[in-house]
């Protein structure tokens, strides 16, 4: 009797994946224009990146492979906290859409604050003052920092008299 022939599997290659080479920095002004929109807009590196048309891992292989990028992004990073905090006062100055016309019962044209529109204005603020302390906790976080020159305070010593000073074994009536 004859054996049964085993099924021949065929061995199918993958085609490579050829990863993307990532450029060079010969596209200086490329690079520029994203940290102009990360410093002067207050843009997110995301957002930045988006709209350059860029992806993230060229964007960090520029910044890896060169030290003057990386000071150059750094820098915009600290600045686009002073960005977003000088939004705030835009968002908080903006009053045109605080109030919104309505009819009342006469037929008249009256003014009624627009409570939606001024809570989302105060939720934009609210959401920028928080980026701007985490972006740059020294300049504009909450948190008081009780230091003399980078040391500690040491705490003063509080003494409290009370009554006439002396222990209550030593008062003589």
């Amino acid at each position: 009797m004859k054996e049964p022939k085993k099924p021949v599997k065929k061995v199918v290659k993958k085609p490579e994946v050829k990863k993307p080479r990532v450029k060079a920095i010969d596209d200086r002004p490329r690079f520029m224009l994203i940290l102009d929109m990360i410093q002067v807009n207050g843009w997110s590196l995301d957002k930045s990146l988006k709209v350059s048309k860029m992806s993230t891992e060229t964007f960090y292989k520029w910044v890896e492979n060169d030290p003057d990028n990386a000071k150059l992004y750094t820098c915009a990073c600290a600045r686009r906290a002073d960005a977003i905090f000088e939004e705030i006062f835009d968002i908080a100055d903006d009053t045109k859409n605080d109030t919104t016309q309505v009819f009342d019962r006469t037929g008249k044209k009256i003014d009624v604050p627009d409570m939606e529109w001024i809570q989302r204005s105060k939720l934009r603020v609210d959401v920028r003052k928080w980026a701007a302390a985490k972006l740059n906790p020294r300049k504009y976080g909450e948190k008081l920092d009780l230091t003399s020159d980078n040391e500690a305070i040491k705490p003063s010593t509080i003494i409290v008299q009370l009554g006439n000073g002396k222990a209550p074994d030593e008062t003589t009536e």
